[in-house]
């Protein structure tokens, strides 16, 4: 079908579609949508109506949890996820080139700290996990692959203050996707626990410390997947 969109060429254009900030982590004890994607526009951007943009999906109600893991794009384990009809009607929403740095947006409506991490799959239709991790973008800066949030305050955002994260993130060279890619983000907080890391990368979350939370709660967290308290905010 003709979307009156120019063609761009196949040796350097790179179509990619955004769909969601897919949101995965630890397993949750509570489930509140902190964070969306905003450039480039994800799909709880593109299919606004009348409820919270970082609001998203995510897990849905907690009878289902034990049923297993949310979409790959943060769909509600119990729905069948609409992920591959959002995209086929919808179609691309922006184009880059092949190894091109492009610059992410990030709302943070409540910032819990963590880390952000983009994945991306070089289809829009049958996605799946797998897809996604075979291709981790990284940053354009040191070639890694996580953005810690390092900055703001958790008070601040839930004033309705909201904050921005702009990240610039290198895309891979010689590759394509005529058909269309798709964005995955990841959002994972640090609020109840902390992952181990290089104190070079995450600083103050290397001293098990997160200080973006309010002072009373700051630390010191447990390490994450090691038996103690998890939890992750979508």
């Amino acid at each position: 079908m003709a979307t009156g969109r120019p063609k761009p060429a196949a040796r350097s254009k790179l179509l990619l579609v955004t769909l969601a900030a897919c949101i995965l982590g630890s397993l949750p004890s509570a489930v509140h949508a902190h964070a969306s994607l905003t450039t480039p526009r994800s799909r709880n951007e593109a299919f606004f109506n009348n409820w919270y943009a970082n609001g998203g999906n995510g897990l849905g109600p907690r009878p289902f949890r034990p049923a297993g893991s949310p979409g790959v794009c943060g769909d509600p384990y119990q729905e069948v996820s609409p992920a591959s009809n959002m995209a086929t009607f919808q179609g691309p929403v922006t184009a880059y080139q092949s190894g091109q740095t492009i610059r992410v947006s990030v709302r943070l409506q409540v910032n819990h700290g963590g880390r952000l991490t983009f994945r991306l799959c070089d289809r829009k239709t049958n996605l799946d996990q797998g897809c996604f991790n075979a291709r981790t973008l990284v940053r354009a800066d040191n070639g890694k692959p996580h953005w810690y949030i390092l900055t703001g305050s958790w008070e601040g955002t839930n004033a309705g203050r909201p904050e921005f994260a702009n990240i610039d993130l290198r895309l891979p060279a010689g590759f394509s996707c005529p058909g269309g890619c798709v964005l995955q983000m990841e959002y994972y907080t640090y609020n109840s626990c902390v992952e181990q890391c290089p104190r070079e990368d995450c600083g103050f979350y290397a001293d098990r410390m997160n200080r973006i939370l309010p002072v009373n709660i700051q630390g010191p967290k447990d390490i994450c997947r090691t038996g103690g308290t998890q939890e992750i905010f979508l």
